[in-house]
């Protein structure tokens, strides 16, 4: 037998390589299933002469690579082994009629016999390293696996998009468990070794890679060590994104016995690898106490088909603040929230952020919230800014004004979100009073066709993340998550998302 890696000659019974330290668990079998193979086809005055060629032909032949191997050099690799294996068989032959002083009988050639025995070895030697040394555990990961891959600093990677073409500009990033990360850009169609990211050490890392034209990303959990002669690290890797599911072949059972769309199952499995993502670098939900109760960490993680597609995007809201922050670092301006806010969707075998604002709305009390609401079946994100426009400005005194709100409503469209309606209200106060100024859609409207538009969209969840109660008052229905149901909230997506 032949070291599959290295190509030393070794023990038929050896486990591992003495030579480069590469693992030959299973190897060992097939060399025996071979040679089992060849004893019960060749004749009885065959099988003194012929066994010890066909097994040094198979255990050599171990040593193909499927993947790398052009088509042609295996086929002359193969013709080249046959005339081998045949010529000795033929000589002695010959030898053992001689030494016997016999004359030579005429008889029918075994080399067709030999020929035919040989191509079945090289057949069962292909499929045996396919089998044990070719699996696509082995050097292709698919994007949303959970197994880590282990790479070495000169380990080659190269990823691929669900068409199976190489993705030639990208960014690859390098992501360690505390959420620190190293980012190198690559263009061309030979991939990148390891080595190219700086100052990593050995250890468990998340591999990301985001395609540059597409903007979809698709990462695999990784363990880097540092020898690359370890048994267990691969030389190449093909980053590889599902293919595309024909739609004859979009159900299947799940382990429950239900049946499930299995394109939602692969973008179930890429939101998985995203939330996991943020566990190592937000860390799990928690309650701090700042001037009130605040959410920290990766705070949201909810499934919602915003477009009513029958496809669920991933809703997730994280912040880095701690209990030491200040109460301004809290509350924050406008723009500048602690909370980040994305949508995200399973596009092109990947995963694709469709939507991010780095602002929440929050209470003339101090707490900050998100908002969705509904209409027609679809969900918005709803966002409420105490600013004024232009349009608005030139209405009024601006030095006068009271009060001012933009209320627009968001909405997912193909794979990006849009503003469904904007509606704005000012209050400017007068000699005797205060007077108010509508817009709807940047036309100015009366109060009551401005109250419409916003009712015409109904509440459909409200996300606390700063709050002065950790539990919901008696006053405030269903479609309000308090701190300790959003926690909740984020729990059971997390564990329906590890499931998949």
């Amino acid at each position: 037998m032949f070291c599959p890696k290295c190509g030393v000659k070794l023990n038929d019974n050896s486990k591992f390589c003495t030579e480069c330290g590469a693992s030959l668990e299973g190897a060992a079998q097939v060399v025996a299933e071979v040679r089992d193979r060849a004893l019960e086809d060749a004749s009885p005055s065959q099988l003194s002469s012929e066994t010890s060629a066909d097994s040094a032909l198979v255990t050599d032949d171990t040593n193909v690579d499927i993947e790398t191997e052009p088509e042609f050099e295996k086929a002359e690799r193969a013709s080249a082994n046959i005339k081998q294996a045949s010529g000795p068989v033929q000589a002695s032959t010959t030898v053992d009629v001689a030494s016997r002083g016999a004359t030579p009988q005429r008889k029918e050639s075994k080399v067709p016999y030999v020929v035919g025995i040989v191509a079945g070895l090289i057949v069962i030697g292909l499929m045996s390293w396919q089998l044990f040394f070719n699996s696509s555990n082995g050097n292709v990961a698919m994007f949303g696996q959970k197994e880590s891959v282990v790479c070495a600093l000169d380990t080659k990677v190269i990823p691929k998009d669900s068409d199976g073409n190489a993705i030639t500009s990208f960014v690859a990033e390098l992501i360690d468990e505390d959420g620190r990360s190293s980012k190198v850009k690559v263009t061309g169609e030979s991939g990148f070794s390891m080595g190219k990211f700086k100052n990593v050490k050995e250890g468990p890392y998340t591999l990301k890679v985001t395609n540059k034209e597409t903007k979809v990303e698709y990462s695999i959990p990784v363990k880097l060590v540092g020898d690359s002669r370890k048994a267990e690290a691969e030389t190449e890797v093909t980053v590889q994104a599902p293919a595309k599911k024909p739609a004859t072949d979009a159900k299947k059972d799940n382990a429950d016995g239900e049946d499930v769309d299995s394109s939602q199952v692969a973008a179930f499995r890429a939101y998985d690898q995203k939330c996991r993502e943020y566990l190592n670098k937000y860390g799990e939900a928690r309650v701090v106490e700042t001037y009130g109760y605040a959410l920290t960490g990766f705070c949201v993680a909810d499934l919602v088909d915003f477009d009513n597609d029958g496809n669920d995007e991933l809703l997730t809201i994280t912040c880095d603040l701690d209990e030491d922050a200040s109460q301004m670092d809290w509350v924050g301006t406008d723009s500048t929230k602690p909370y980040e806010v994305e949508v995200w969707s399973y596009a092109g075998g990947g995963l694709k952020r469709i939507y991010e604002q780095h602002w929440v709305d929050y209470s003339n009390g101090g707490g900050e919230y998100l908002s969705l609401t509904e209409r027609s079946g679809k969900i918005f994100i709803e966002s409420n800014m105490s600013t004024m426009s232009d349009q608005m400005k030139a209405m009024c005194e601006k030095e006068n004004v009271l009060s001012s709100s933009i209320t627009t409503m968001h909405c997912k469209k193909g794979d990006a979100f849009e503003d469904d309606i904007s509606v704005e209200f000012a209050s400017v106060y007068t000699p005797d009073d205060y007077e108010s100024f509508y817009l709807v859609q940047g036309e100015p409207t009366s109060e009551g066709e401005y109250a419409d538009a916003l009712e015409s969209y109904d509440q459909h969840a409200v996300y606390a993340l700063l709050d002065f109660s950790m539990t919901r008052n008696e006053y405030q229905d269903s479609t309000f998550l308090s701190l300790q149901d959003v926690q909740t909230r984020t729990a059971d997506t997390l564990l329906k998302l590890d499931k998949a």
